[in-house]
């Protein structure tokens, strides 16, 4: 049955572990209300959203990829308004054919999978404390990091087309499938990086929210990186809430379409 947690409510610790007790398994995802049910945010909360705004924009702006700075203006987060979720999908349809679709925690494995593949991104509406500006330590996301994360990406046509074969080829898997799935999910989209002759630019959207993490990518010299191969039992923590131990990277995101369309495809198919 459908509900709508209160902001508090959702912060409570028996939300963090969910991801982790829930993977692979076939559970329907706990949905909010359509129509999108007002959700408010306090002083405080649109204040955190204003530090992070005006601390990861300029960051951004110097590592991201083309694609996601290309969907980071058309999406034109603004300071002092965090959007609703309608207001998000109206300009992500627009752009892609995308929307959002408010959630109250994190959605199981395959019921995530099966959204993509309907161009409908689960979005969780919580913002992070003050306290976790440069660092958020739950392992749920918040708003923060589903629109700036994954906002401006799926706003990029090809890139969102990406994540929907993902989805559509991720239906009726076994459950082990689906593990290997989630580590590939892990490593593209969550913290995926590009790098060429050019440099190292960042498309995951578990990087971009986190000031700490996109320093690392910006200042480490020694971190661990691999060309992504999804032949291979990838390392993926799997987990939201660490410094990630390795990141896998692709040369550009026509590389990534083109793993995802044949390898994944290949994959599943043939195990």
């Amino acid at each position: 049955m459908s509900r709508e947690l209160s902001t508090v409510s959702l912060r409570e610790s028996r939300y963090k572990k969910l991801f982790m007790k829930n993977i692979c398994t076939k559970l329907k995802p706990i949905l909010s209300p359509k129509g999108s049910l007002p959700f408010y945010y306090s002083k405080e909360d649109l204040a955190v959203w204003k530090i992070l705004l005006t601390q990861q924009l300029p960051l951004v702006r110097a590592v991201a990829c083309p694609e996601y700075i290309e969907g980071l203006e058309k999406l034109n987060f603004l300071p002092d308004h965090i959007p609703s979720i309608d207001e998000m999908s109206k300009k992500l349809m627009q752009l892609s054919g995308w929307s959002l679709e408010p959630v109250d925690i994190l959605v199981p494995s395959q019921a995530f999978f099966e959204m993509l593949a309907q161009k409908r991104y689960p979005t969780i509406r919580i913002i992070r404390r003050k306290e976790e500006i440069n660092f958020y330590t739950n392992e749920a996301p918040d708003v923060f990091h589903e629109y700036f994360g994954h906002g401006p990406m799926l706003a990029h046509e090809k890139y969102s087309e990406c994540m929907r074969l993902f989805g559509e080829y991720a239906q009726n898997c076994t459950d082990e499938i689906l593990t290997k799935l989630n580590k590939i999910f892990w490593a593209t989209f969550e913290f995926g990086l590009v790098k060429n002759n050019s440099g190292i630019k960042i498309y995951g959207a578990g990087i971009l929210p986190s000031h700490q993490e996109t320093m690392k990518i910006v200042n480490d010299n020694n971190l661990n990186l691999q060309k992504l191969d999804i032949s291979t039992n990838l390392a993926s923590s799997l987990q939201g809430n660490i410094s990630q131990p390795i990141y896998y990277y692709v040369e550009s995101l026509d590389c990534l379409h083109n793993i995802i369309r044949n390898d994944l495809y290949h994959l599943i198919k043939h195990g």
